[in-house]
């Protein structure tokens, strides 16, 4: 119990300190890491609408009127969930080395499908555009409009994400680093 107390008394000591010292650098850590966060959860929900769509059309759930095939793009795009998870597991732990991880893998599996899905539809929209044919539905609208409006929220998403990612990067690198008590060794 005593251990308890001494380490909310600690605690509240440090808090103290950081409010009396603080230059602006953790309002910054934190506002980056709530942009961060709030990125993944708008990409989750595109991500469960993407999943939605394969589920219900793998499985016949609706007529195909209703909700069209998927396009082979989003097969790989539902990988996209483990970049958004290890970047919210990075924050937590502040690991440069898993928040790096996770903008390689942001950039590869999640805008690479994007990219490849826009050339994959491209001769679909041209036709849209020029003939005013439509093969696939979603919801009684075009698919390659809907799904074209949402890979562009998408990029956008991702961009978003690969940019505050980096500059939350920044900050914890200039964080200054806590010295080791007297008579202990720094680990390397």
């Amino acid at each position: 119990m005593a251990s308890a107390a001494t380490r909310t008394a600690a605690n509240k000591n440090e808090r103290a300190r950081r409010e009396t010292k603080a230059d602006g650098e953790d309002k910054l850590r934190s506002s980056l890491e709530s942009e961060v966060r709030m990125l993944v959860y708008v990409h989750v929900a595109l991500w469960a609408l993407v999943l939605l769509q394969v589920i219900v059309s793998s499985l016949r759930l609706v007529p195909s009127s209703l909700v069209a095939r998927p396009y082979l793009w989003e097969y790989p795009y539902l990988l996209s969930v483990a970049p958004a998870l290890l970047t919210i597991g990075a924050m937590r732990r502040r690991s440069t080395y898993h928040m790096v991880l996770a903008m390689a893998m942001t950039s590869l599996v999640s805008l690479g499908p994007l990219v490849y899905g826009s050339v994959e539809m491209f001769p679909m929209a041209r036709q849209l555009y020029t003939q005013g044919k439509v093969y696939r539905h979603i919801l009684g609208f075009s698919a390659v409009s809907v799904l074209y409006f949402a890979m562009v929220i998408a990029v956008q998403v991702h961009a978003w994400q690969l940019y505050y990612c980096k500059q939350l990067l920044q900050v914890w690198s200039s964080a200054p680093t806590q010295e080791a008590p007297a008579g202990q060794r720094k680990s390397q």
